[in-house]
């Protein structure tokens, strides 16, 4: 079977959000005998025909120009010109969010695919869904014509391309429940072509002890501190001000309350700690000396860092916009109403009071969301392209 991933970055680029789950998904569909590329984005002025191999990946690099004032701008360019260097004897293109949105539609039309072969299977993944993003601005509606209008003119645009995508996409995966349930509410497509594969994570082993306290004095937290970790590179989506304010209730109240927030330059205040933008390698020394981590956030498609502390066995405090559901009566983790303060820093005081209960969160946390493998992961994607291919049509 010969598979196209569309991403935004280079599989190498691992630390790079939703290229790190291609190229997982890519490694392990090499190294069961299928052909895999991945075509991503090269800006600049790199010379047409820029390819390279790695870990057993073509990988294509298509040059794109921003064109940063039109809609979606780099996203249609590199569209374009990605669906001129699909690999004309591919089986399966896999394009993911906004990537995939005119060029799911347009592609099987340009691709120059001998007619024997038949058109390539379009299977579109969702991460998150950009409507649910834009709606979360929906308070700017009745504030003027201008940014009222803009924002219908938003909510057209993103209808259109990345909806009309996903409608076109002979299949949808989407990362949770939830997105599945905005891809059907949102872009109205049929639930019947939409299939559920939750991403994998890296193996990991627990945190013990000893590691915990070598990373609380590397980091220098002074004894006795409650530590709650934060990663995001997008800090008003995840929830950083909902954070800050919590940290500044509990200490209010007495607790010796410290928040480490990484992925960020958002300034440090009084409880928070800004480390910054941290390589791969230290995430694990800030979730290592956390008691608990702790997203309080607006929207996510499925959040990689709770499965990523949940593998280390650290217990999560977020929000039901993490669209953490599926796991049950006992889910592992605690979800608190976004946006209510008082009530993130009850669910914290708990947990401050009670380690108990965090180490019962913790494992519980690690069994449902920390073991998953991206081999399953990538399993079940193979399972659903065998499943597609014999219903193919020519278009």
């Amino acid at each position: 079977m010969e598979i196209a991933f569309l991403s935004s970055h280079h599989p190498r680029e691992r630390s790079m959000g939703l290229s790190h789950i291609v190229s997982w998904i890519g490694q392990y569909l090499a190294r069961w005998g299928h052909e895999v590329s991945v075509l991503y984005p090269s800006y600049g002025d790199a010379a047409d025909g820029l390819e390279d191999r790695w870990e057993g990946i073509r990988a294509i690099g298509v040059p794109t120009h921003p064109r940063a004032h039109l809609p979606f701008g780099a996203q249609l360019d590199f569209s374009f010109h990605a669906s001129r260097r699909v690999p004309p004897t591919v089986d399966i293109i896999v394009a993911n969010n906004e990537l995939g949105g005119r060029f799911a539609m347009g592609v099987p039309r340009r691709t120059g695919t001998p007619a024997s072969h038949g058109s390539p299977v379009h299977v579109a993944t969702f991460h998150g869904i950009s409507a649910r993003f834009l709606e979360m601005g929906r308070p700017l509606r009745g504030q003027g014509l201008r940014t009222t209008l803009g924002f219908h003119a938003d909510d057209a645009t993103i209808r259109w391309f990345e909806g009309g995508g996903a409608r076109r996409a002979d299949r949808c995966i989407a990362c949770s429940p939830g997105v599945a349930r905005d891809l059907a509410g949102f872009y109205r497509v049929d639930p019947g072509r939409i299939r559920v594969i939750l991403n994998g994570v890296e193996p990991a082993t627990p945190v013990a002890p000893e590691e915990r306290e070598r990373a609380r004095a590397s980091l220098g937290i002074p004894p006795g501190a409650f530590v709650l970790s934060f990663l995001a590179r997008d800090p008003w989506r995840k929830g950083l001000d909902v954070a800050r304010a919590t940290v500044r209730l509990l200490r209010e109240q007495g607790l010796p309350v410290l928040l480490l927030n990484a992925g960020n330059a958002d300034p440090p205040s009084e409880g928070v700690r800004t480390l910054g933008v941290v390589p791969e390698e230290r995430k694990r020394e800030v979730l290592a000396a956390s008691d608990v981590f702790y997203l309080p956030t607006r929207y996510e498609g499925l959040p990689a860092v709770v499965q990523e502390a949940a593998a280390l066995g650290i217990p999560t405090v977020t929000t039901p916009e993490a669209n953490l559901d599926g796991n049950g009566d006992d889910p592992g983790f605690v979800e608190v109403p976004g946006g209510d303060v008082a009530a993130h820093a009850r669910a914290l005081a708990e947990l401050y009071r009670d380690p108990v209960l965090r180490g019962r969160l913790a494992q519980r946390g690690r069994e449902l969301m920390g073991k998953r493998s991206f081999e399953q992961q990538a399993r079940e994607y193979l399972a659903l392209f065998e499943e597609a291919l014999p219903t193919r049509t020519s278009r």
